[in-house]
């Protein structure tokens, strides 16, 4: 059984988890499929609105690099809320993402919607995603 931590070690563990999510908004645009699974754990999960389960890192990331090279790609999200488990090893982030990129006819697409992730913290006390997804 799982030791419980303090309310103010809670309200900690979601400040690292908001800063976790800053740095993987800003690491996966900086370095695209590479920079997005760098954040999951080996057998991460990932949901997109359009396929199948994408499980694990490799897979997880040769799809985000088909996404981040499609021309004109801006993808950016931000944590609406945070909530971290009573022992402080899980924890669960959901916002609102903005993504638009250009089309085949070099039109503007903008496409915004909602997303949650589950980050698990390592032995390592470093947190790794176990499952993403968004609408």
């Amino acid at each position: 059984m799982c030791q419980p931590v303090t309310s103010a070690q809670i309200e900690s563990l979601k400040e690292e988890i908001r800063e976790m999510e800053r740095r993987f908004c800003e690491d996966s645009n900086l370095h695209g499929g590479k920079g997005w699974a760098s954040y999951f754990q080996e057998d991460g999960i990932m949901l997109t609105k359009t396929t199948v389960p994408i499980v694990g890192k490799d897979e997880i990331e040769k799809a985000m690099e088909q996404t981040f090279n499609i021309p004109g790609m801006d993808f950016k999200w931000w944590p609406v809320g945070v909530e971290v488990s009573p022992d402080g090893h899980l924890g669960v982030a959901h916002g609102i993402y903005h993504r638009s990129y250009l089309s085949r006819d070099g039109e503007k697409v903008e496409d915004k919607g909602m997303y949650t992730t589950v980050w698990k913290r390592q032995p390592d006390h470093s947190w790794k995603i176990v499952w993403d997804g968004g609408n």
